[in-house]
Formats: structure tokens, C-alpha cells, sequence
């Protein structure tokens, strides 16, 4: 394939950071391969797990080129949702749950925020907001004044990967008794792996399966006990098994929940360099964050970098400094 521009290391989101990258903007992933000589069958075989056809080059060779700076992951012992929950234990009783802002408004230097509490509209003044959503939420608040007609563009314009996850109990981890890992990918565009391998010797054990394309469609109009039917079928065509070991499972249709309306960002071929930088940058007081909105799209890696982003600018604009420069710990 021949060896990487270095350009695609740089992790940034604006627009000088994908200078001289359009070469690989303007085709899907699977077509660039094909234009460096790879054949039908090694195009499958490079594809296989997840439905690329769609997916801009430019953003799976940014993250390989990325990748291969780093050889350690990580994951937070107790579960990943002990992170949301240290930050809401940190914020205290300022947070508002089940309360959707409906509108901002530009008054003067300030914003007013409005958001739904029940059945009542309140609102909370700010010197600045920051975003934390997917665009197709930020879809559903009125702005006052409107934003910028480029930011608006790309907010209406950018898609999301539909993906359904499975998680799915067994009696016991029967791949680990006959030496595998748990790890596998299909050709039904699923993702299968081991979601409890940190456990010593469950008595119980869970596969994870990830799918999109066709698979995810489908299960958007099931219940959620044919859906999981599908699941145990789908993580069968690695681990056979799973039919007789199969007690009860979870599903999750991003594309269902009103918070998400999608798993990820999906940059098509032309969009990274155009649609990114103008979703990541900040207008007049006006913050935005997010996975979208980070060169590590549909990475947790991705929101976290994108708000320590955010907050570099918030503090900047105040003359404040970031915690680093103060010798804090964040």
C-alpha cells in the first residue's frame, strides 16, 4: 500500500489541519484500496466487521495513521460509566437531568437558555454555552440569532453510522474453555467480542456484537426480544455455541434513542474537510463539542478531546488558564 503521509498524524479538526490530505477526501474507503491495487477478495477480507462503503478514506486513514503511534488501551476498571458518574459526583447539584434545552438566545453579551422542565419552559443566563451533542440534536434547538450559515450547513448535512449493539449473557465463557479469545468479525458487518474479560472466572460471562448496515436497519423495526433473537444468530456465525449458552441480553439502537439519533459521525467522501472544521468551531461565545467533532470520531477518546478543546477556548476567551499551566490536576 505504500507508506502513509506524515499530515495524517496530525489530530487537529480545523482546516489547516487538512492541508494537502484531499487526496484521500474524495473516495470511500474500499475505493482507495481498490486504486492501491488491492482485489475484490483482500478488499472484503480489509472490510470485513463493519460496513465501510460509505466512509470517506480520509477518516479510516487518519485513524490507522494515529493508531500506529500508540500501543496501549485502556479501560476504567468497575465499568466505563463510573467516568459520567465522577464528573456528576464532582458537579454536585448544579447538573439538571431530563431537561432538554429548547432555545438560545443572544441578549446582549449574555445568553439566555431555555430548557424543558416538564411541563414548564425555564431558562438560566450564561456568558457562554458549549454544546456537548450530536447534530442531529442540535437540530431540534432554536438559535437566536441563527448561526452562521456555514455552521448551519454542516449541523443539517452530516449523517450518522447506523449500528445496534448486543450484549448478551451466557451460562458460562464456553470460548474461553476451548482456548479463543471471544474476539471475531463477520461478514454481516458485526463486531464480536469478549465484554467481561476482565472478570476472574465469572460464573457468567457476556459477548458484545456491534453490526450495522443492513443488520441495524432490521432491528430498528423489531422488539427488542426479536432483535436479540438476531443478535444470538448473528454472534453465532462465530460462536455456534451461543445458541444453547444464551440466557438473556440488552440491546441498544442508537439510531432509536432521542439523544443520539445515531451511533457516529459518518463523513462521507468530500465531507471531513469541509463539515468537520465548521462544526468544531466556536462562534461568538458559542462553544461546540463532541465526538463529531474530533478527528477521533465515535471514539470516547474523540469527546474527551473535543471538551478539553472546548474548555481551552472558554478559558482562553476569559484570560483564565487551563490547569496545566497552573500546575492543577484536571
Amino acid at each position: 500500500m505504500g507508506e502513509l503521509q506524515r499530515e495524517l498524524d496530525d489530530s487537529g479538526a480545523s482546516q489547516s489541519a487538512f492541508a494537502g490530505l484531499q487526496a484521500y477526501e474524495h473516495v470511500t474507503w474500499p475505493q482507495w484500496l481498490r486504486s492501491r491495487g488491492a482485489s475484490p477478495d483482500a478488499i472484503k477480507l480489509m472490510t470485513v466487521g463493519g460496513d465501510s462503503s460509505e466512509v470517506s478514506a480520509l477518516y479510516v486513514l487518519r485513524q490507522y495513521a494515529m493508531l500506529r503511534a500508540s500501543t496501549e488501551r485502556y479501560r476504567i476498571g468497575g465499568g466505563m460509566d463510573r467516568l459520567p458518574g465522577a464528573m456528576a459526583a464532582s458537579l454536585g447539584g448544579i447538573i439538571r437531568y431530563n431537561s432538554p434545552v429548547v432555545r438560545v438566545e443572544r441578549q446582549s453579551t449574555r445568553f439566555r437558555v431555555s430548557y424543558r422542565e416538564g411541563a414548564a419552559v425555564r431558562s438560566v443566563m450564561a456568558a457562554r454555552v458549549v454544546f456537548a451533542l450530536p447534530a442531529g440534536t442540535m437540530r431540534q434547538i432554536e438559535m437566536k440569532p441563527r448561526l452562521s450559515r456555514l455552521k448551519e450547513q454542516a449541523i443539517e448535512q452530516l449523517s450518522y453510522y447506523n449500528a445496534v449493539r448486543f450484549m448478551l449473557q451466557v451460562k458460562r465463557p464456553f470460548w474461553r474453555m476451548a482456548g479463543l479469545s471471544g474476539s471475531a468479525r463477520t461478514d454481516r458487518a458485526a463486531e464480536i467480542w469478549d465484554a467481561a474479560d476482565d472478570q476472574a472466572a465469572p460464573s457468567r460471562a457476556i459477548l458484545g456484537a456491534t453490526a450495522g448496515g443492513e443488520m441495524a436497519s432490521r432491528a430498528l423495526g423489531m422488539t427488542s426480544e426479536a432483535s436479540l433473537s438476531m443478535g444470538v444468530d448473528l454472534v453465532a456465525d462465530a460462536f455456534p455455541a451461543i445458541r444453547s449458552e444464551f440466557e438473556k441480553g440488552a440491546v441498544q439502537r442508537w439510531s432509536a434513542a432521542p439523544w443520539a439519533r445515531g451511533a457516529f459521525a459518518l463523513y462521507r467522501p468530500g465531507e471531513m474537510t469541509t463539515l468537520m472544521p465548521a462544526l468544531a468551531s466556536a462562534e461568538g461565545g458559542l462553544h461546540f463539542a463532541g465526538e463529531h467533532t474530533s478527528i477521533w470520531t465515535g471514539w470516547m477518546e474523540g469527546a474527551l478531546e473535543s471538551g478539553e478543546r472546548a474548555a481551552r477556548e472558554v478559558l482562553n476567551a476569559t484570560g483564565r488558564a487551563w490547569p496545566e499551566q497552573t500546575g492543577q490536576t484536571r
